[in-house]
């Protein structure tokens, strides 16, 4: 944290250095899509895995429900 309020930010604000890069929307949702896949076979793996998945879902769910800056829906 200390690094994104101390660091990234400040070059964001101040800096010549730091260039900003975005990622196409559509090129994003693949990669989220890939990794919903991706935890899907982790899941499978083991109840504690399928835990832990269920926790990465829930955090995407929520940030994509709550939008810009969270989100990028």
């Amino acid at each position: 944290n200390q690094w994104y309020w101390g660091g990234e930010a400040k070059l964001r604000a101040t800096g010549d250095k730091l260039q900003l890069r975005s990622v196409p929307a559509a090129e994003w949702a693949e990669v989220e899509n890939a990794a919903v896949q991706f935890w899907d076979e982790i899941a499978a793996e083991s109840e504690t895995k399928a835990k832990v998945i269920s926790i990465f879902k829930e955090y995407n769910k929520v940030i994509n429900t709550a939008g810009f800056p969270y989100g990028q829906t």
